[in-house]
């Protein structure tokens, strides 16, 4: 047969020697063509017993194994240690178990182990590794797998994490049994292991704790979410992320793309809507990623309500920023308004006045009325004054009866002109004080950035200058330090 294919022929065969003994030889058969034109065979006959018998040997230990593999009721399984599980093998017991055949599982799980696992229980599977790994190399699971036809089934596995191979790959090896016939009702509510360690946490902590697992963007929180939200979760976090205050998902994004690379994020602070109180603020505080072979998994976090310590906070900086009597920002706070101002805006082509002006006579309508009116009108005053409050208008209080403005002219005000007239025009309106009419005036000094000066120091000079220029000039008016 062979030599209608070719010149060469190759043979291994069994010799019987006299002695009864059978040795094994391989045969090698060359035909060539001699001199005188006639082909002649050239016969070489190896010695090969030694490795025939150790080749024969070794095929049938790998029967044998072979044999077991398909037959014992236990499965074997090889997977990379990495967030998908890469699946490199997994014995003819175990595909059977299920009702797969190898092609399945790449044309079904795209060779992912973790594919093979039933998805609701695929969080609880990586967390046990994650917390088991800590302290040994072997570890213990169970979880559902599904078969093809559609029912899972509870399986237990036994890995042992092997250091890198010559590719560099830590892999798994395991063994895994079907236990489904032998799970008990608690042991088959697994998702509950991790809802009772940080259902634990959150009662002593009074926050709401959850677990995010970003290969399958599956979040899990403690049971108490519900309490503080008024509604039942999202099990994703891209639906969750739904119910954070639109201007501050950025800050939620931020602290995704850091765990990825596995850094832990720095606390934040994010409004979150609930159905009984509308959106109120929470702090979210997340743990260090937990990774598989350098790539983060998941990480642990925690949801703690700040909504009235948040605006107490904001209520105490805002009456450290605004005047007591009045309610419009105090002297520091409009001189910081302002300074940060001139500081934004010196290299662009704005134009701002700077007003400053006092009720004329302040003192005599203390004296004549009381204190009592006295206040009333600063705080009319005031209530005129904040109608004119904007992105581009600033005012407040810089104490007694004088008042600061800075405005940027060429939105309300289109020239300084038009912003000193519209000031004393408004405030010299007669207020009405306990049935009695007060008839007041102010007065007004204007300098302008950047002409004037660039320096708040400066610009407040000058526009005392000339609010004391109108006080000499008569009162009850406004002067500008450069017409613009």
């Amino acid at each position: 047969r062979q030599l209608g294919e070719g010149d060469s022929v190759y043979a291994e065969f069994r010799v019987v020697r006299i002695d009864v003994k059978q040795f094994w030889f391989m045969g090698t058969v060359n035909i060539v063509n001699s001199a005188d034109g006639n082909p002649s065979i050239i016969v070489i006959i190896v010695d090969i017993d030694d490795w025939k018998k150790e080749q024969l040997s070794i095929e049938k230990e790998y029967k044998k194994y072979k044999r077991i593999l398909q037959n014992i009721p236990v499965g074997v399984k090889c997977v990379q240690n990495n967030e998908d599980f890469d699946l490199d093998y997994m014995s003819p017991a175990f595909l059977s178990l299920l009702g797969y055949d190898d092609k399945d599982l790449e044309k079904m799980f795209n060779r992912k182990y973790i594919n093979m696992v039933v998805e609701e229980d695929r969080p609880i599977v990586v967390s046990d590794v994650l917390e088991q790994v800590k302290t040994s190399n072997i570890v213990t699971l169970r979880y559902r797998s599904p078969c093809k036809d559609g029912h899972p089934i509870w399986v237990e596995t036994i890995s042992k994490l092997y250091p890198p191979e010559e590719d560099g790959i830590q892999r798994w090896y395991s063994s895994v049994v079907n236990i489904t016939d032998t799970i008990t009702d608690e042991q088959k509510d697994h998702a509950k292991d991790f809802a009772i360690r940080i259902q634990n946490a959150s009662q002593q902590w009074g926050d709401v704790m959850f677990e995010y697992h970003f290969a399958s963007d599956r979040i899990i929180f403690s049971e108490n979410y519900k309490d503080l939200f008024g509604r039942n979760p999202q099990d994703d976090m891209l639906s969750e992320t739904a119910s954070i205050f639109p201007e501050d998902r950025q800050e939620l994004d931020k602290a995704i793309q850091l765990m990825h690379q596995g850094i832990q994020p720095p606390l934040i602070e994010v409004r979150y809507y609930s159905e009984n109180r509308g959106y109120f603020w929470v702090s979210i505080l997340f743990t260090e990623p937990d990774a598989l072979a350098g790539n983060s998994v998941s990480v642990i976090g925690r949801i703690t309500d700040i909504d009235e310590a948040k605006k107490t906070k904001e209520e105490l900086l805002i009456q450290s920023k605004t005047d007591g009597l009045t309610g419009i920002l105090n002297k520091k706070s409009i001189e910081e308004e302002i300074r940060q101002s001139i500081e934004n805006h010196k290299n662009d082509n704005s134009i701002y006045a700077l007003c400053i002006l006092d009720i004329d006579d302040f003192k005599g309508l203390n004296d004549t009325k009381g204190h009592v009116v006295g206040d009333y009108v600063l705080k009319e005053i005031s209530r005129r004054l904040a109608q004119l409050s904007n992105d581009h208008v600033l005012v407040g209080r810089a104490g007694g009866d004088e008042f600061m403005i800075y405005a940027k002219l060429g939105y309300e005000f289109k020239s300084s002109d038009f912003f000193g007239r519209t000031i004393t025009e408004l405030l010299c309106e007669p207020i009405s004080c306990d049935g009695e009419m007060v008839s007041i005036s102010t007065s007004a000094g204007i300098s302008l950035f950047p002409s004037d000066s660039q320096d708040f120091y400066n610009l407040y000079r000058l526009a005392d200058s000339a609010l004391y220029l109108v006080k000499a000039k008569g009162k009850a008016n406004y002067h500008v330090t450069t017409s613009i």
